[in-house]
């Protein structure tokens, strides 16, 4: 399950397919097309479910803290409370920017203006 929530604007992305028990690497690919974004979420390697989401976040993350495994302190979704920690183990974490890419910045400026 992945909830994209863009300012109380929520998006929910869910497979009806379960995790096999043991040892599993998650993914998440969100690709910025200036307007919306393509959100692809895999499991060991595979995808398990694509969706569109319907806005990028404006102008990306800045300086807003990403979480893992801990969300506080408020929570992205109404389905828990905060903090709501991850009980399990994480081994790695892995976050890969992409690119710099001037077009992708420019349209998401201009998709943000343009929401307001």
């Amino acid at each position: 399950m992945f909830e994209y929530n863009l300012a109380g604007r929520r998006t929910t992305v869910e497979t009806k397919a379960g995790v096999p028990s043991g040892a599993h690497e998650f993914g998440c690919a969100l690709t910025l097309d200036g307007k919306a974004a393509a959100l692809d979420l895999t499991i060991d390697g595979r995808v398990a479910i694509s969706a569109r989401l319907p806005q990028a976040y404006p102008a990306g993350f800045g300086v807003l803290p990403s979480q893992c495994g801990l969300n506080t302190p408020s929570p992205v979704s109404p389905r828990y409370e905060a903090p709501f920690r991850f009980a399990g183990v994480l081994d790695r974490v892995v976050v890969d920017l992409g690119p710099a890419d001037m077009s992708t910045i420019a349209g998401l400026s201009t998709a943000a203006i343009r929401s307001q």
